[in-house]
C-alpha cells in the first residue's frame, strides 16, 4: 500500500502510452507546515471538529502523535505509509485510527482519508480472524468494515468535490482509480452488508462531506498526477523513464516517470467552483451507491 500524492495512476497513463506507468514518490526540499486557513471562523470550526473527536470518551492518541502531526505538515507520506503498515500493536493500530480520524476532521484531504480507510480495514480483518474463533467478536468486525466503507465513500465524495478545483480532470480520476485498485477486497466484503446498513455508509459520507468541507484546504496533490502532468515528465525527461515489468491486471509494461515535486498544481476558475461542487454534491448519493453496486429506479 502507498500514499504518495505523487503517483502517477495507471488509468490516465494508459490514455497517452497504452502502458501503466508509475512515479516514484519526491522527497520534499524543505519541511513545509501545513495551509492553514486565515479566516478565524474557518480556523475556530476546524478546531471544534477536531475537538469533536478528541472529546470521544475513552479516546486515545498513538504514543508517536507528535511525530506523525510533523510528517503530516510536511508532506512526508512515506513516514506515514509505514506508519499505516506496521501499527505494532492492535492497540496502537486503533489509537493510529483515532488520530486519523481526528486529522479527517481537521480537514485533512483525501490521502488523510484513505489512511483512515485503511486502518479501519486491517482492524476489521483483524476481528474477522478473532471472530473465526470466537463469534462475540463478529458485531466488532462488521462495525469496523462499515466504518471502513463510509470512510471509503467519503474519500470518494471529496475527490469528485474537490476534484473540480482541477484545471486537469484527470488528476482526481487518477487518484480514484489508484485507491480503488488497493480497496477492492473492501468493495467485496460489501457483499455481507445489508441493503440498510450500505445505505447508511453512503449516507454518512454525504453528511461527512458537507460538514468538512469549510474546513478542507486546497489540497495540491490532489490536482498532481493526471495526463498533463504526465505529458510534460515524459516531454522533459525522456531518458529516464524505467521500464519495470508488467503490471498484474493491465495490459502493457510498468514505467517509472520521475516529475518534477516543484511543478505547481493547475487549477480550473475559482469562480466556477461553487456552482460546479454543488452539482456533484446533487449527484452523490447515485454515484456512491453505484460504487457498491447499487442504483435508484428512475
Amino acid at each position: 500500500m502507498r500514499h504518495s500524492p505523487y503517483l502517477l495512476a495507471i488509468a490516465a497513463a494508459s490514455l497517452l502510452c497504452a502502458t501503466a506507468c508509475d512515479a516514484s514518490p519526491p522527497k520534499p526540499a524543505k519541511p513545509a507546515t501545513r495551509p492553514i486557513a486565515s479566516d478565524p471562523q474557518v480556523e475556530a470550526l476546524r478546531e471544534t471538529l477536531g475537538r469533536s473527536v478528541l472529546d470521544t470518551p475513552g479516546l486515545v492518541l498513538p504514543d508517536d502523535h507528535d511525530a506523525l502531526d510533523a510528517a503530516l505538515a510536511r508532506g512526508d507520506w512515506g513516514y506515514l505509509s509505514q506508519a499505516v503498515r506496521n501499527p505494532g500493536s492492535a492497540e496502537n493500530m486503533m489509537r493510529l485510527a483515532n488520530w486519523e480520524r481526528y486529522q479527517t476532521y481537521r480537514g485533512g484531504g483525501y490521502n488523510v482519508a484513505y489512511m483512515y480507510v485503511s486502518t479501519l480495514t486491517m482492524a476489521a480483518n483483524s476481528y474477522d480472524k478473532a471472530a473465526a474463533r470466537d463469534p462475540s467478536f463478529a458485531p466488532m468486525a462488521n462495525g469496523m468494515r462499515r466504518g471502513a466503507l463510509a470512510q471509503l465513500l467519503y474519500t470518494y465524495a471529496v475527490l469528485s468535490v474537490d476534484g473540480v478545483r482541477c484545471a486537469d480532470p484527470t488528476a482526481p480520476q487518477a487518484h480514484r482509480d489508484q485507491i480503488s485498485s488497493f480497496t477492492q477486497e473492501l468493495n467485496r466484503s460489501t457483499d455481507a452488508l445489508s441493503i440498510p446498513e450500505r445505505l447508511g455508509a453512503i449516507e454518512a459520507a454525504i453528511r461527512q462531506e458537507r460538514q468538512l468541507a469549510p474546513v478542507r484546504d486546497l489540497d495540491p496533490a490532489l490536482c498532481r498526477g493526471g495526463v498533463a502532468e504526465l505529458t510534460e515528465a515524459l516531454a522533459a525527461q525522456p531518458g529516464r523513464t524505467t521500464t519495470t515489468g508488467p503490471q498484474p491486471g493491465y495490459p502493457g509494461t510498468n514505467v517509472m516517470v520521475p516529475i518534477d515535486p516543484n511543478r505547481p498544481p493547475a487549477y480550473s476558475d475559482s469562480a466556477q467552483w461553487p456552482a460546479r461542487q454543488q452539482a456533484v454534491r446533487d449527484g452523490l448519493l447515485d454515484q456512491l451507491a453505484g460504487v457498491i453496486g447499487m442504483s435508484r429506479k428512475k
